[in-house]
């Protein structure tokens, strides 16, 4: 612990006033990651009627954020997953916060304003954006994220296509 503070320039009193302990410090660092990522999606701003162009920019923008600071999104995306069944929980949390806000936009984006597909759809996307993401950050260290969207964009367009 008190490398950790060290490195922040805090004192470890300074420390644990604000944290309980390590994981404390580790979750609150992930719910900001988790924040930025969200809020870099909800800028996407693509016309209503677009929903190809909807999906290939929030694909663009989770990619983007994660290439933008590749150690952290390792962090975020990989080995926090060695805390144990409080980080999957929090994973769970947020690709659910994801899946709807993908939901909400492509509802949005539809002309009756409600979600084309079903949940499974929803969430599915989000888990298989997510995993190859985290395979490409633990596999190398400078993965083409921009190339992954490439191929993602063409079979998640397809699942968003007007029906």
């Amino acid at each position: 612990m008190g490398e950790i503070a060290s490195r922040a320039g805090v004192s470890l009193e300074a420390f644990y006033k604000c944290f309980a302990g390590k994981d404390a410090c580790i979750f609150a660092g992930y719910d900001r990651f988790i924040d930025v990522l969200l809020r870099r999606m909800a800028a996407v701003d693509v016309p209503a009627d677009d929903r190809p162009g909807l999906t290939a920019a929030l694909l663009g923008a989770y990619l983007d954020t994660l290439q933008q600071d590749l150690v952290v999104a390792r962090a975020y995306q990989v080995e926090i997953d060695a805390l144990g069944a409080p980080a999957r929980a929090r994973r769970r949390e947020s690709l659910h916060l994801f899946a709807n806000f993908i939901r909400e936009e492509e509802a949005r984006a539809s002309a009756d304003e409600r979600p084309s597909l079903p949940w499974s759809a929803y969430i599915g996307v989000v888990y298989a954006a997510r995993q190859l993401a985290s395979d490409a950050l633990d596999t190398s260290a400078t993965p083409d994220l921009e190339a992954l969207g490439e191929d993602l964009r063409i079979w998640i367009s397809d699942l968003f296509r007007e029906r």
